[in-house]
């Protein structure tokens, strides 16, 4: 249900956003404006400063800031396994993802690494809610203690 909230909240967000840019249809253009403003803004802060600045911002608009999410345009019927993931990361990122995760088992590599990571900042009992978000197969690097 809250996240129909934040979806709800988000497409109001691009709209009022698009209204005020002078192109109410255009929530395209909005994303890319709120993506981009929102970049610009917390490279130009100190990063104890960018952190406080962020951590304001609604989570809806932290979605769309975070490398163009789009609200109400995600593939979660489709993100089942780490071949989803890697074309996810290949579209998201064009530049570096071949570079970054050439193969299926470097993306595998590369996302235990990260759970492993979030790990020691996510707190002990909100560690099975994450888990639970995550589709069978890629809930189960998080339990995945080395990385091989």
């Amino acid at each position: 249900m809250a996240e129909l909230k934040h979806e709800g909240m988000g497409k109001v967000l691009l709209f009022d956003l698009a209204e005020e840019l002078g192109e109410p249809q255009n929530s395209g253009r909005a994303a890319r404006v709120l993506n981009s403003v929102l970049y610009a803004v917390t490279n130009m802060l100190e990063f104890n400063a960018s952190i406080a600045f962020l951590r304001e911002v609604p989570l809806y608009a932290k979605g769309v800031h975070q490398w163009g999410w789009q609200v109400g345009r995600n593939q979660a019927e489709h993100a089942q396994t780490v071949a989803d993931l890697r074309q996810e990361l290949i579209n998201i990122n064009h530049a570096y993802a071949h570079r970054d995760f050439p193969t299926e088992e470097s993306t595998a590599v590369a996302l235990k690494a990260v759970f492993r990571a979030l790990r020691k900042h996510v707190k002990d009992e909100r560690w099975p809610y994450l888990k639970a978000q995550l589709p069978e197969d890629l809930a189960s690097f998080l339990e995945q203690r080395a990385i091989s």
